[in-house]
């Protein structure tokens, strides 16, 4: 099994739209994690199939892509509030940046690869809200499903 590449740091962010939300903290105000140097906002979006949710972090001044912190493994077993950390390499840190912030729990769990381990975290229940707000929000193609 394989699962996405990472970005490169050069990739810039589009403004806020359908695609893509900035991930927030309970109060409204927009999560901040520090990660690798940077400070950095955290982007939820949907891997292709709509049903998994990636993390993407991008830097607070230009918006570039930093990191992509979450990878989609296809038959990967996770529960709906679970998604796998990519906690190694250059995303070595990634994960406790993300408890940090209060946004996912580690679950103690992993699971392998031909690469690496892969960490389960669960998401945060207002995460998680957002998560499932969003998904709501795509369209229906993206959801997983057809159009009626």
């Amino acid at each position: 099994m394989s699962f996405d590449e990472q970005p490169t740091t050069t990739t810039l962010m589009p403004p806020d739209d359908s695609t893509w939300r900035l991930v927030r903290c309970r109060d409204g105000e927009p999560a901040t994690v520090r990660f690798g140097g940077w400070n950095c906002r955290v982007v939820l979006q949907s891997y292709a199939d709509g049903q998994h949710p990636l993390l993407r972090l991008i830097d607070v001044d230009d918006m570039a892509s930093v990191a992509r912190a979450t990878v989609h493994l296809p038959g990967a077993e996770l529960a709906e509030d679970e998604l796998l950390v990519k906690d190694y390499a250059e995303n070595e840190g990634v994960l406790e940046a993300l408890i940090a912030a209060g946004l996912v729990e580690p679950t103690g769990r992993h699971i392998s690869t031909e690469c690496a381990s892969l960490d389960v975290a669960r998401m945060s229940d207002a995460l998680s809200r957002q998560w499932i707000d969003f998904r709501q929000s795509l369209p229906a193609a993206r959801q997983g499903r057809s159009r009626p």
